[in-house]
């Protein structure tokens, strides 16, 4: 698999050039995991003992975010886990990759709409049209890594359609 932050070129390129009998995943949606780490943050946010934590991270099965001074979502955190506060999402560049020939998708699951994120994903492996819904991550939808941008960029947002009667 392509590192995370990888842009459509290298990946186009680390395909093309892979030995035989390789096969190329691409990770198209989730959260995106930036780092781990022995100390629990979860834990640690309510000044637990990691080996006593009370498993507060069941309170918070999207995790807990973080925001910049300026207000702005920036990471997640989750147990050991930092993670991106907004979800990648590639579901408008899957034609591109079925173009390519990109053999796995890799979608991560959400505590929430992983069945419509999975059929969203499938529809457009198999050509049909499908739109990214803003309800499978309210602190946002990204694809800027994919574009050369920065990760937090949304190149896509005519790909994103808002949750409608919810």
């Amino acid at each position: 698999m392509p590192p995370l932050e990888a842009t459509r070129a290298l990946v186009e390129t680390l395909h093309r050039t892979r030995p035989d009998g390789v096969e190329t995943e691409v990770f198209v949606f989730g959260k995106l995991p930036l780092a781990f780490s022995a100390r629990c943050f979860t834990a640690r946010h309510y000044n637990l003992n990691k080996d006593d934590c009370q498993f507060k991270c069941l309170d918070h099965p999207e995790g807990m975010t973080l925001k910049t001074r300026e207000g702005q979502s920036f990471l997640c955190i989750n147990g050991i886990q930092t993670m991106s506060a907004q979800s990648y999402n590639l579901l408008a560049e899957v034609p591109t990759m079925r173009e390519m020939g990109i053999d796995i998708l890799r979608i991560s699951p959400q505590p929430t709409y992983t069945a419509e994120i999975v059929a969203a994903f499938d529809a457009a492996r198999n050509g049909r049209p499908a739109a990214a819904n803003a309800a499978w991550n309210p602190e946002g939808l990204v694809d800027g890594y994919w574009f050369g941008d920065a990760g937090i960029a949304q190149r896509h947002t005519q790909a994103v359609t808002e949750l409608q009667g919810a």
